[in-house]
């Protein structure tokens, strides 16, 4: 499998870098949780997010069996600002909404918690979601009922995904940032901007120190497609051309990434249908962070 990297600027396929963009933040940051391990590190990545951009964040946990009351088992914001230094112990929810962050907590009583998550975004839109998702093999997942990748797929909203058993970028313990290395597979179709553009929206949000951005593309050099890309101190751009499989290219890659932004048209056909596109199949696979960002045609 031959492969090549390349250096930003000098890619003949690519525009040269143009200067910053007015970065726009994510405002509105929806996190279901499912009270597990793995919930807990998202939770840590959508509060990191909703508070870097000084928006707004919605917990929601759907169960049929806890009790109305019952909020004891929902993350704790104030606790967890207070554990990253953002805010002294004990402070009150006056001191989480002086820092620009909106707090909101669900609970909602559903047999069926995608309809019930899904219900509630089409009445409350959301900029972002952050979930957990959890990796069952191919039988596992015709015997179970799936929350994470139908509920990305209904709502077609850009989706972060955190793989079960993965740290991520933001450190749960501390909310320390690690965000050094950034894949975006890109093709002609569907078009590598709309993945481009939150990969570096989300850096500048995060504010990372330095940033290598990897442009990964299965085919040949003369086919790279073109895009725009900024230029911010700190920021490196390369591109890899690969040969091969895409899902393989994108796993082996992300082995050595802290995240990975796909856009995504959705599954086409049947045999997408059987074993999901190709966002669909990395998401059952990697074990960095994915950004998943919908373009194009309905799924």
């Amino acid at each position: 499998m031959e492969e090549k990297s390349i250096a930003h600027p000098g890619h003949p396929s690519l525009p040269p870098l143009i200067p910053p963009l007015e970065q726009v933040g994510l405002y509105k940051v929806f996190h279901p949780t499912d009270l597990s391990a793995a919930s807990d590190i998202a939770f840590a990545h959508a509060l990191k997010l909703a508070l870097a951009a000084h928006g707004e964040l919605r917990i929601m946990h759907v169960d049929p069996d806890i009790p109305e009351t019952d909020w004891s088992g929902l993350p704790r914001v104030r606790d967890t600002l207070a554990k990253w230094g953002v805010l002294p112990p004990g402070s009150s929810k006056r001191d989480v909404e002086r820092l620009g962050l909106h707090i909101e907590k669900i609970l909602a009583f559903h047999e069926e918690p995608t309809r019930s998550l899904e219900q509630h975004l089409k009445r409350h839109p959301a900029d972002l979601l952050v979930l957990a998702t959890h990796q069952p093999d191919v039988l596992e997942r015709l015997m179970t009922k799936a929350v994470a990748e139908p509920l990305a797929r209904h709502t077609r909203i850009p989706t972060l995904f955190i793989p079960d058993g993965a740290q991520g970028f933001v450190n749960l313990n501390d909310g320390q940032v690690q965000l050094h290395n950034i894949v975006i597979p890109i093709s002609h179709a569907p078009s590598p901007q709309a993945a481009i553009d939150a990969a570096t929206r989300l850096a500048g949000d995060l504010q990372p120190s330095m940033v290598t951005f990897t442009l990964l593309h299965v085919g040949t050099a003369e086919n790279v497609p073109a895009a725009h890309l900024i230029d911010r101190s700190g920021w490196t751009w390369e591109t890899t051309v690969r040969e091969g499989d895409i899902v393989e290219a994108i796993i082996s890659h992300s082995e050595t990434a802290d995240l990975v932004v796909m856009a995504t048209e959705g599954p086409h056909g049947l045999l997408d249908a059987l074993i999901g596109s190709t966002t669909q199949q990395v998401v059952r696979q990697i074990r960095c962070p994915l950004l998943s960002i919908s373009v194009g045609s309905e799924a």
